[in-house]
C-alpha cells in the first residue's frame, strides 16, 4: 500500500472514529437532559400557539420535514414563557391550539419539554444517535486496525 493510499485511509478512519464519539457524545447529554427534566422539572399546562414544518436538506440531498411549535405557558411562580419545544417527538402532528403538558427547568424555564403523550419524552432519536455512534466508533477503529496491519509497497 502506497505511503499516500495508507495515510488517506488512517485520516477517514480517525475521522469515522472523531464523528463516532461526538454523535455519541451528543446522544449522551440530549439522554441526560431528558432524565433531569423528568426527574425534577416542574409540570404545567401550556398551549400551543403555533407551528410550521420547517424542511432541511440531509446529507443525502434529500428534504426532511420537521414540525416546530410554539408553546406558551406560565411556570409555577407566575413567569410568561414563549418558546420553542427542546425536542419534539410529536412527528408532523398539528397541535396548534392544544393544550398540552410542559415539563420545564426550574433553574432555567426556557428549557422545557412538550412530549406527545404528556408524561415522558421519546427516547427513540436518542437511543438512534447513540447507536449510530457507537457503529461509527467500530468501523472506523476496525478500518484503522485493518489499514495499520497491511503491508507497505515500495
Amino acid at each position: 500500500m502506497s505511503p499516500m493510499f495508507s495515510l488517506v485511509f488512517s485520516g477517514v478512519s480517525i475521522m469515522m472514529v472523531v464523528a463516532g464519539f461526538f454523535m455519541f457524545y451528543r446522544a449522551f447529554r440530549q439522554w441526560r437532559t431528558l432524565r433531569d427534566l423528568a426527574e425534577r422539572g416542574e409540570r404545567v399546562r401550556g398551549t400551543v400557539t403555533s407551528s410550521y414544518v420547517r424542511i432541511e436538506e440531509n446529507s443525502k440531498g434529500n428534504d426532511v420535514h420537521r414540525l416546530v411549535e410554539i408553546v406558551e405557558f406560565h411556570t409555577l411562580a407566575g413567569q410568561k414563557v414563549r418558546g420553542r419545544p427542546r425536542f419534539n417527538d410529536v412527528g408532523l402532528a398539528d397541535r396548534t391550539g392544544q393544550t398540552v403538558q410542559i415539563i420545564y427547568s426550574k433553574d432555567n424555564p426556557e428549557l422545557f419539554l412538550a412530549p406527545k403523550d404528556g408524561k415522558q419524552q421519546s427516547s427513540g432519536v436518542v437511543v438512534t444517535s447513540a447507536v449510530v455512534g457507537v457503529v461509527f466508533i467500530a468501523v472506523g477503529a476496525v478500518l484503522l486496525f485493518v489499514g495499520s496491519s497491511l503491508p507497505s509497497m515500495p
